[in-house]
């Protein structure tokens, strides 16, 4: 699942923004230009899944922080989200009315959300959210599941219809292209649980009432404190900072195969590296050791190796041991060496064939490497307002490229946008 368009209308310095995502997006710009502001709204969105509407913007400073401060006039601040999923999911279930299929899929969602804040003390919220589905019938079943990909428009087993929920000052209206919906149905797209109670809390969003929608990690390395040891009883999902990258990574080396999949993945980076462990402390905190080809009967103590390679380290985990959806980093090439940044990017780019990774970057080589169908500038002119562009649109871009400049160079000179 991956997000393929966002739309942002007066949020943070952005005032009018429609942009399409890939599997794998590089982010540039000049400093303050937007970029965190830009990671803050997915941060929103992420948020929306697990808190109220009111605590999610209290995440990001409140309402104050949240809409654009150059447009005081506009008391309305909006972001639509478009994600699908490539891998079909097959989702069985039973209706009381017999004339039902029996299973479904959902291809796309489409969710909305407006914040009117002409009121700062009492805001309104309206939620709009579309599933666009495939219905499968039961004689088929999944054998038709398995054939979506090249079946998908002669199958008369399918049929594609929507099911849109809006959610207005905690009232809910449902618009389906279906006749007649089941109330089984709404079960279902509202994860099994009772339509009578669900909706008691007008403050929970539609995100956590509906299908499943994608899970974030959100990453801003610290390679000093990704050296740290951590006791035991710490979380085992790699915190944003890193800080518990030694409790990750004893996680990893107990399963053989994860075991030999990190080690393969850390010595194309670094290949001095022959080996990495754990070592456990008379206080129940654990820290890792790595064993270089130099030293091949001693291990260092993590404190002892370079900031560069305590963030490879945690950047091969985010993008490969992390089961989230989308993964989000901010300027991984903090303390490596350019010529590793290639490498880099190639691990990233063959990792998003199966999540979608969004970085933001101030480095000319990862802009070299990256592709320019992969590249967005954002850019903020003299009003404060930020604009998101794609160089590859750009024919003055084309143009330089013609004449043998790089993007590295352009990046450097300004001349991407």
């Amino acid at each position: 699942m991956s997000i393929r368009e966002i739309h942002v209308n007066n949020i943070k310095s952005f005032k009018n923004v429609n942009l399409k995502l890939g599997n794998f997006n590089v982010f540039i710009g000049g400093n303050a230009s937007g970029k965190t502001n830009f990671i803050s709204i997915l941060k929103f969105i992420s948020y929306l899944k697990d808190y109220s509407f009111d605590d999610s913007l209290l995440m990001l400073g409140g309402i104050e922080y949240f809409k654009n401060l150059s447009c005081p006039l506009l008391t309305e601040s909006s972001i639509r989200v478009v994600s699908d999923t490539e891998e079909l999911s097959h989702i069985p279930f039973l209706f009381t009315d017999s004339s039902f299929p029996d299973s479904l899929t959902i291809s796309s969602k489409q969710y909305k959300l407006t914040i009117d804040s002409s009121d700062i003390l009492f805001l309104k919220f309206r939620e709009y959210l579309r599933l666009n589905c495939f219905f499968v019938d039961s004689e088929i079943g999944n054998r038709i599941i398995t054939k979506l990909r090249s079946d998908l428009t002669h199958s008369n087993a399918l049929h594609n219809i929507y099911i849109s929920l809006s959610y207005i000052n905690g009232k809910l209206k449902i618009y389906t292209s279906m006749d007649n919906l089941n109330i089984d149905l709404l079960k279902i797209i509202l994860k099994g649980k009772a339509y009578e109670s669900i909706f008691k809390n007008p403050n929970m969003t539609l995100l956590r009432k509906s299908a499943e929608f994608e899970k974030f990690s959100f990453y801003d390395f610290d390679p000093r404190l990704a050296k740290n040891a951590m006791p035991l009883s710490g979380k085992v999902e790699l915190s944003e900072n890193g800080e518990n990258l030694a409790l990750v990574i004893n996680k990893i080396l107990r399963k053989h195969d994860d075991h030999t999949k990190f080690i393969t993945l850390i010595r194309e980076l670094l290949p001095f590296i022959t080996d990495l462990s754990i070592s456990k402390l008379t206080d129940k905190s654990v820290h890792y050791i790595v064993q270089e080809k130099y030293f091949e009967k001693d291990y260092f103590h993590s404190s002892l190796i370079s900031d560069g390679t305590a963030n490879i380290l945690a950047i091969v985990i985010a993008i490969f041991f992390n089961d989230s959806d989308i993964i989000v980093i901010e300027e991984p090439e903090k303390n490596i060496h350019p010529y590793l940044l290639n490498k880099l990017i190639d691990l990233m780019k063959d990792a998003s064939r199966n999540k979608q990774i969004i970085i933001t970057t101030h480095n000319p080589e990862i802009v070299k490497h990256a592709g320019i169908e992969n590249l967005y500038l954002i850019t903020r002119n003299n009003e404060g307002i930020s604009d998101i562009s794609k160089p590859a649109s750009k024919k003055r871009v084309k143009m330089f490229l013609k004449e043998d400049m790089g993007l590295d160079d352009l990046y450097v000179e300004n001349l991407l946008g």
